[in-house]
């Protein structure tokens, strides 16, 4: 796979549109949905190997929810792609429009409980139809490891969103984790603790294009100072 995306499209002009346009070429490298994946219930999912391990903490499938693991970091730096940091940060980076998975991941859930004293817990679904790929797993994933105090985990297996009404504190709520944890393919689950910031917290200091880096992670911020990320825009606001 990595072979058809770096040595092969180098061969020659023929080969690298042949690559580009080939259906068959385009689904064995996770950039269009395999239909016959989709069409055979009892198969299961594939994940694309390749973002497996250039993204490896977002891939894990062992986490255990009642030990409340987390992404523990996201750094670019962290990661394996992130050896290659001008061709992850590349606006037409190859790994930004690759597929997850075959078939498709095209239901993606989000179970959020913040609280101080009193905790309360939200749960939402966002639907894909085209199927979710790359870029829009890594924006999620720093949307809400950003500033989660208490963690924030992405879970995969049957087994992991099974178990997602059983952490409801709220009754209203279960049946809505039941359906989500039956209807998504993958669930982002995330605790946060609010607090004070304080004047001199370091998510308040930005330069002037405004950039932020927490850790050695960089956020495009709002101009006007305000800490809050841009997460609203289609774009995932990383820059180098």
């Amino acid at each position: 796979m990595r072979s058809l995306l770096t040595s092969a499209m180098g061969v020659c002009r023929q080969w690298r549109d042949l690559i580009r346009t080939s259906p068959s070429l385009r689904r064995a490298l996770y950039f269009e949905s395999d239909k016959r994946a989709a069409d055979d219930p009892h198969r299961p999912p594939v994940y694309n190997p390749l973002l497996v391990e250039l993204f490896r903490p977002l891939f894990n499938k062992t986490a255990n929810l009642s030990k409340r693991p987390g992404i523990d970091d996201l750094a670019i730096e962290a990661l394996p792609i992130g050896r290659r940091t001008r061709a992850f940060y590349r606006r037409n980076a190859s790994w930004r429009r690759m597929h997850v998975r075959q078939p498709p991941v095209e239901h993606v859930g989000f179970w959020v409980c913040t609280g101080g004293m009193f905790w309360s817990c939200t749960a939402t679904m966002v639907i894909y139809p085209a199927g979710l790929r790359m870029e829009g797993l890594y924006f999620w994933a720093l949307k809400y490891s950003y500033g989660w105090q208490e963690s924030c985990l992405i879970s995969w297996t049957a087994k992991q969103r099974q178990t997602l009404w059983q952490i409801s504190v709220e009754k209203t709520l279960r049946k809505r984790a039941e359906e989500m944890s039956r209807m998504a393919d993958v669930i982002f689950t995330a605790h946060f603790y609010a607090d004070c910031m304080y004047e001199d917290d370091e998510r308040k200091k930005y330069d002037p294009n405004g950039l932020v880096t927490i850790g050695k992670r960089w956020f495009k911020m709002k101009q006007d100072g305000d800490w809050a990320t841009e997460w609203e825009e289609e774009d995932s606001g990383l820059y180098d």
